[in-house]
């Protein structure tokens, strides 16, 4: 008896490792399905892969309602926003790729002299990863690690998409997950208080209530 006690601090360690290895290799094999979906759109033509990005479109805005709804766990909280980035570079990716190829939009970079459409679309999604890495606060990690942007829009249609990444980014999803949490620390700082409160005792009502009828009845 005294071993399972033993053991079973390290067994529920073992599964909450277990669990979060199985949901990291989860979500890496749905980011990387997702991002194949919209490469193998863009050898077919822009408009399906600006009609896929609609529906994952429409998937962001029901994620980040789940996220300022509070109903996800942690672990789920987590992947929901990795997920959302992922869907957030991959729907402007699209849309930088569908005004590339109508001839609107110029951009210049190593990556896009190749005739494949798929490699093409890759090489934007690389550039939407470094603009998110680029606008997160405080961390200067593009300059740190000496990441070098792989395209460079050069005329105002190319900028355009870049410029409305920046304030979706800046003012929804970021804002989101600061809130997010905030909320999450204001309750792991409840939840101890709580279990602190001291609770009274069952029937300590009626005992007093007891203890009062019997001293008014020794007084009469």
């Amino acid at each position: 008896m005294s071993n399972l006690t033993t053991r079973s601090p390290y067994l529920k360690y073992f599964w909450l490792t277990f669990g979060w290895i199985k949901f990291i290799v989860l979500l890496v094999v749905f980011s990387v399905s997702t991002l194949a979906i919209f490469a193998g759109a863009a050898e077919t033509h822009w408009l399906v892969t600006v009609l896929i990005a609609c529906f994952y479109g429409y998937a962001l805005v029901l994620g980040m309602r789940d996220l300022r709804s509070d109903r996800l766990k942690t672990r789920q909280a987590a992947g929901s926003i990795v997920l959302m980035i992922v869907l957030f570079t991959a729907v402007f990716s699209s849309a930088s790729f569908a005004t590339y190829k109508l001839g609107w939009a110029r951009y210049v970079g190593d990556t896009l002299q190749t005739e494949q459409d798929r490699n093409a679309f890759l090489s934007f999604v690389l550039f939407y990863w470094w603009l998110f890495l680029d606008l997160l606060p405080v961390l200067d990690i593009t300059n740190t690690l000496h990441l070098e942007s792989p395209l460079r829009a050069v005329n105002f249609a190319a900028g355009l998409p870049l410029v409305a990444f920046r304030g979706v980014v800046l003012l929804f999803l970021l804002k989101e997950i600061k809130g997010w949490w905030q909320r999450t620390r204001e309750r792991s700082r409840e939840t101890p208080n709580q279990a602190l409160q001291p609770t009274e005792p069952a029937g300590s009502v009626s005992g007093s209530s007891t203890i009062t009828r019997t001293g008014s009845a020794a007084e009469l």
